[in-house]
């Protein structure tokens, strides 16, 4: 049963206005949803690309550890493999 309060209420906003706010908060909730999914794929791409850049680097790395075991030079795996001499003496150089 509608009280006398509210009748006058929606007179006084109006049905359009109403439905206009129902709608706007319909439109933020899925706004809300659409950006959630849309977040969720650039972190998905974000992550694929980041692994793909962690392979290469640990594809460079085996081939730099096969070159210094067959002998090469710390500068010419560097020069090769685009790993600096610095992180090859670590990752190769056993103290």
């Amino acid at each position: 049963m509608l009280t006398t309060e509210f009748c006058k209420t929606i007179e006084e906003i109006g049905l359009g206005e109403i439905w206009r706010q129902k709608g706007k908060l319909e439109g933020e909730l899925k706004g809300r949803q659409e950006g959630k999914l849309e977040g969720r794929q650039e972190g998905k791409l974000e992550g694929r690309q980041e692994g793909k850049l962690e392979g290469r680097q640990e594809g460079k790395l085996e081939a730099a550890q096969a070159m210094f075991a067959e002998g090469d030079s710390l500068d010419k795996i560097a020069r090769i493999t685009g790993i600096s001499k610095k992180a090859l003496k670590t990752k190769l150089v056993k103290k």
